[in-house]
């Protein structure tokens, strides 16, 4: 991930992944990063997918 990338997963994950904050705002960022990432075909890490994973199972 690049730095901005970093700084907005450390911001919708927080220091450890597993505190997330249910917050639609932050899902709702999560949504335009992951569209972003398609549309220019960057790939997703297994590392972010875990935590996207974990995020999403802390919320849902």
């Amino acid at each position: 991930m690049d730095q901005i990338e970093k700084k907005v997963f450390k911001w919708l994950f927080g220091e450890n992944p597993t505190n997330w904050n249910k917050s639609d705002t932050k899902l709702a960022v999560l949504a335009v990063i992951l569209q972003k990432s398609r549309k220019q075909n960057q790939a997703i890490t297994a590392v972010s997918l875990r935590q996207i994973k974990a995020g999403l199972e802390k919320t849902l």
